[in-house]
């Protein structure tokens, strides 16, 4: 089991819109994991003026094994039909099993697919979200196509302490953020959600309302 960290750090998002949108952000998240067959424990979300945060904890480092059966030719059909099955589906023909059917005798076989891993299916989800999340209002700005309600400063991205390469806008994600900008101006490096809460309250931030 593994932990995903994502922050989006803009100018400030007008007030009325922050809850919504760090709900909406989350359900992306959660469905695009879902849909790829990830299983994961918790998923919360949080809001300030400046920040955007999802932190998913028990999620799967990979996704389940799958089988499929295929079905082929009749046993009786010409060997080059028999051959080209065996050749799209990789197998020998010993490897195929006969089968009786309604229709005749035929050649099936599994095929088993090996489980794919999740920091390889993540960048395209967390992208997908975040092009995804609507805004009531949203703009452009520098020469960027994408859109969003204010500009965006930086990205965290992290998933069992590793950056994941994600990028929206002109911003590739990392692992760092700041603070409270009126009362420090140090950038905050983060390795993960309990290390990004803690040093979040010492930069006097309150991730949660």
């Amino acid at each position: 089991m593994a932990e995903l960290l994502l922050e989006v750090f803009s100018e400030e998002i007008p007030a009325r819109m922050q809850a919504r949108a760090a709900s909406e952000l989350a359900r992306l998240l959660s469905e695009g994991i879902r849909e790829t067959g990830l299983g994961f424990g918790s998923c919360n979300k949080f809001a300030t003026p400046r920040r955007l945060t999802v932190v998913i904890e028990e999620l799967q480092t990979q996704t389940p094994d799958s089988f499929e059966e295929r079905r082929g030719p009749r046993t009786d059909s010409s060997k080059r039909a028999i051959q080209g099955f065996l050749d799209s589906a990789g197998f020998e023909l010993e490897d195929l099993e006969k089968r009786e059917t309604g229709k005749g005798e035929f050649y099936f076989v599994t095929i088993e697919k090996k489980g794919q891993e999740t920091k390889n299916l993540l960048p395209d989800i967390i992208e997908s979200a975040l092009f995804g999340l609507s805004w009531p209002k949203s703009m452009r700005w520098a020469n960027i196509n994408q859109r969003w309600v204010r500009p965006i400063k930086s990205l965290i991205c992290l998933y069992d302490n590793e950056v994941l390469p994600v990028e929206f806008g002109s911003v590739k994600a990392g692992r760092y953020t700041q603070a409270n900008r009126f009362l420090t101006h140090a950038l905050v490096e983060v390795s993960n959600f309990a290390d990004y809460k803690k040093s979040m309250e010492t930069g006097h931030v309150l991730i949660d309302p």
